[in-house]
């Protein structure tokens, strides 16, 4: 299948749960007050990092070391390696986590019961990565597609049932947390089969391995200190209120990042292949590559235009206990535009080995960066510190990936129609000033279809066009 039509089937089975859960939010405000909330975001983030902490990244040694392998055997040998050196690793520290439980809650300002909450869903969790990682490589879209959808589906009805069932509300939604980890395991547990087989390690596999897991594994650390820690902070230093209002901003925020992960299911196989070619002979240059990201990038700058113009209109819909979240939706969702771009370009440095190390660097520049602003910051300013924090190490960590994705692949990018793209969505999503009255909705609209209309004449391309690269089986 065509990297379009990848995209697309990721896609759209990303926005059918995605546009449930959203649509649920009105609701949920009503349900759930901003303090209950700002728990189930601290346990949230708290469960991504513990997730990352357990995995070492070595389910990315899937992704790279698949188009190594010649044949069956080696692709179930691969993965049978790789799922034994995570399990043993992550039983390990998991131990440790338990014994330090109390000191941990107590650091984090949280309640040891959500602490053990989390360490339970992290456990559960990490194994769904790893399926996932495979299936992704071996691009079975459809099958993925499915999952994702009756995962999603049984996940979105638990929550609901357990949120309007349970007085805890916050207990309910991180109990549904739970429960769809459960599911998950169970789903990788049926969808391994075909790969297991019994474990081979020498040591020079493991030394590659682990050498290419934990090269990767503190970039993946510092992008959860960088999205993350900033609920973390707000939490000790502002409060669960703050902290609850912040997270329901970054709902909306995760929009365009969602866009981009459901895209990047099928690029980043779609990438590494391309370049594997390259270096074999097999294709003259990266245009391809060029033409995708310049699309890709406008579709995440259009969303977060039009998210931003339509934000103030949305949080009407919303409980009163959270109109301060008008404020920072246009905030997050800038910062939102900026780490998709970063993600974008990172690939010629994660297929290039020797520029893997280099990545990391730039990870942690950029979280100590979030960090340090967050830490100063967020008590004197609350929510729109995060915010101002996110935006900064955001751009200053683009620039430097840019530069060095440059060195270790050049690709051709069309940058002046990115530049166009970017400065035209900025003036559009200023709209939001505008206000909320009928009027002003009516202006927002029109100005929504002259939007989309320039840029599609910015890159060349038409409505049909779009129709057939993604709806095409060829």
């Amino acid at each position: 299948m065509s990297l379009y039509r990848n995209s697309a089937l990721y896609l759209v089975s990303t926005i059918a749960i995605r546009a449930t859960s959203f649509f649920l939010l009105p609701l949920y405000t009503h349900l759930v007050s901003p303090e209950e909330y700002g728990v189930v975001y601290v346990v949230s983030s708290l469960t991504n990092f513990l997730s990352i902490f357990l995995l070492f990244s070595l389910h990315s040694v899937i992704s790279r070391y698949y188009f190594e392998c010649k044949d069956k055997k080696d692709i179930k040998l691969l993965y049978s390696n790789i799922l034994a050196m995570i399990t043993i690793g992550s039983a390990f520290l998991l131990i440790v986590l338990i014994l330090y439980a109390n000191s941990f809650s107590d650091l984090l300002n949280l309640p040891v019961k959500y602490f053990y909450y989390s360490l339970a869903i992290s456990f559960m969790s990490i194994y769904y990565h790893v399926i996932l990682a495979q299936l992704y490589v071996e691009e079975k879209a459809q099958k993925i597609s499915i999952t994702s959808i009756i995962l999603g589906v049984m996940g979105i009805i638990i929550q609901l049932v357990m949120v309007i069932g349970m007085n805890d509300k916050a207990m309910a939604l991180i109990g549904s947390m739970l429960v769809n980890a459960i599911i998950s395991f169970v789903i990788f547990i049926w969808y391994s089969f075909p790969y297991f087989c019994r474990p081979k390690l020498n040591y020079k596999q493991i030394s590659e391995y682990l050498k290419y897991g934990f090269s990767q594994w503190p970039s993946d650390v510092c992008v959860w200190l960088i999205h993350a820690s900033d609920r973390i902070l707000l939490n000790k230093y502002q409060g669960t209120h703050d902290t609850g209002i912040y997270g329901m901003g970054s709902n909306f925020a995760q929009i365009p990042t969602v866009l981009l992960q459901s895209v990047n299911k099928a690029y980043s196989p779609y990438t590494f292949t391309v370049f594997k070619k390259k270096e074999r002979g097999e294709i003259a240059d990266y245009s391809d590559i060029a033409k995708s990201t310049g699309l890709i990038i406008s579709a995440i700058a259009c969303l977060v235009a039009l998210l931003s113009m339509f934000s103030n209109n949305i949080v009407l819909l919303l409980s009163e206990r959270f109109s301060e979240t008008s404020y920072i939706i246009p905030l997050v969702l800038i910062a939102s535009f900026v780490d998709c771009a970063r993600l974008l370009f990172m690939y010629p440095m994660a297929y290039k080995v020797e520029y893997v190390k280099i990545k990391s660097l730039i990870w942690i520049l950029s979280a100590s960066l979030s960090l340090c602003l967050n830490i100063w910051l967020i008590p004197h300013f609350s929510m729109y510190g995060a915010c101002i924090a996110s935006i900064s190490s955001y751009f200053l960590s683009l620039l430097a990936i840019l530069y060095f994705s440059n060195k270790a692949i050049h690709i051709p990018y069309y940058f002046g129609r990115i530049i166009k793209v970017v400065i035209i969505s900025i003036v559009v999503g200023l709209a939001f000033l505008l206000g909320t009255s009928m009027y002003a909705l009516i202006i927002k609209i029109i100005i929504a279809f002259l939007y989309f209309y320039i840029i599609l004449i910015i890159n060349s391309i038409k409505v049909q066009d779009l129709y057939g690269k993604v709806f095409c089986f060829k």
